[in-house]
């Protein structure tokens, strides 16, 4: 059985706070990590040599092995560890990567709305969206977006501090470098990933959300995406403590605040990548993206 549904991204846009809370709905089947990143991978085994792969393969193993240690010490501090949740551990890791094999991974699901959040499937190319559609045609789609600018900086401290590196141990070159990367500018390419989306998906089973909607009307937000889903769209579902507050998980470790300010030295670059970026998104979307519009006209105005 494949998810009912699937949240893909934005990276660095409220996720892992959508993701907590979904799983407090009674009616919603969540598998125990957060993402599998199963047709990511994919896409990239695809793209490599078989040597490359070998040493793809083994990391890999060893970033699933720690997100499974940490998955089951949450369990164990929960006391909801139990032999079918070792078992899907079991399947995850050694299991052969495989349709059938993701499929399997929510059979523990089965009569409730199954859904699976990995962000690295929002820029996924158009013949792994084209895979997802032909096994599952019928899945809801899940897009929040947060300004680019803002996405591309968090996105850059979650990396220091997952690789423990000192913000000022960092030259001006190594920032410019990561923030002209094709990797950090593909996952701000919101309207290539909307329009990639929606060349397999009808508009109606795609939902767009805004990363400052999770502040400003978090309980609003949660019960449209219950609506969309397909779930009961009652407060009751809803944790007072858990709709208000912003959630991901990199944020709450290392040294480098998540809400850390962008330094002026790079603002402005920044403003130079993804200006015709957010000027797209303000005509398409409109709302939160074109005060995004306005935000980075104010400071191309202080720029010149």
């Amino acid at each position: 059985m494949f998810p009912n549904f699937l949240c893909i991204g934005a990276q660095r846009s409220g996720t892992s706070w959508l993701n907590k809370n979904l799983r407090q709905h009674p009616a919603v089947w969540m598998p125990p990590i957060k993402e599998i990143h199963y047709f990511d991978e994919r896409e990239k085994y695809a793209a490599i040599s078989p040597v490359k792969s070998f040493i793809y393969t083994y990391r890999l193993y060893k970033r699933r092995l720690r997100w499974v240690s940490k998955s089951v010490k949450r369990k164990v501090k929960s006391q909801s560890l139990n032999w079918q949740a070792l078992n899907w551990y079991r399947r995850y890791l050694l299991g052969s990567r495989c349709d059938q094999w993701y499929s399997s991974l929510f059979d523990l699901g089965m009569g409730k709305t199954i859904g699976e959040i990995t962000p690295e499937y929002g820029p996924l190319n158009p013949e792994s969206v084209a895979h997802i559609y032909e096994i599952m045609p019928d899945a809801k789609i899940i897009f929040i977006m947060r300004n680019p600018i803002q996405r591309a900086w968090s996105h850059l401290l979650m990396e220091l501090r997952n690789d423990r590196i000192p913000l000022e141990s960092l030259s001006k070159e190594a920032f410019i470098e990561h923030f002209n990367s094709k990797k950090s500018i593909k996952k701000s390419s919101y309207s290539h990933i909307v329009e990639t989306w929606k060349s397999y998906y009808p508009e109606e089973q795609i939902f767009i959300a805004f990363f400052e909607e999770i502040k400003d009307c978090p309980e609003d937000l949660l019960l449209r995406i219950f609506d969309f889903i397909g779930v009961e769209p009652s407060p009751k579902f809803i944790s007072a403590e858990k709709s208000s507050k912003k959630q991901n998980a990199s944020s709450r470790t290392g040294t480098i605040p998540d809400n850390l300010p962008i330094l002026d030295d790079f603002l402005d670059h920044l403003a130079r990548i993804y200006y015709d970026e957010i000027e797209c998104l303000h005509q398409k979307f409109g709302g939160y993206a074109s005060k995004w519009f306005e935000d980075i006209n104010q400071v191309v105005r202080d720029i010149s």
